[in-house]
């Protein structure tokens, strides 16, 4: 299955992942700009909710051009509100292979 054909809601008893929306600004915000979520990362946290706020632009951009996938991590009994995000890249097709990566809210 290609997972770039459509926007996955995966639900499990434990967690959901689902479509990150612009109404989850505060919660990038949180995420994005704290330094302890990308300590190991390459890149370093965002300084303004400006740059935060572009984020979900660019997540519906590269999915839709089969570069990358961004979704919220959530508790399925609370799915409004976004703990984490789970980022699919680098999918290979000929080997049915990707790689996948989260970052999570210390709240």
């Amino acid at each position: 299955m290609n997972p770039f054909s459509r926007f996955l809601r995966i639900i499990t008893k434990d967690i959901l992942l689902r479509k990150i929306e612009s109404s989850d600004l505060d919660a990038l915000n949180s995420i994005y700009q704290n330094p302890n979520v990308f300590r190991y990362i390459p890149w370093s946290a965002m300084r303004s909710n400006e740059t935060v706020c572009h984020l979900v632009d660019h997540f519906e951009r590269d999915f839709n051009k089969g570069k990358e996938l961004f979704l919220g991590i959530c508790l399925p009994d609370a799915p409004e509100r976004l703990l984490g995000i789970a980022q699919q890249f680098h999918y290979d097709q000929k080997v049915n292979m990707a790689t996948i990566g989260y970052r999570m809210d210390e709240r």
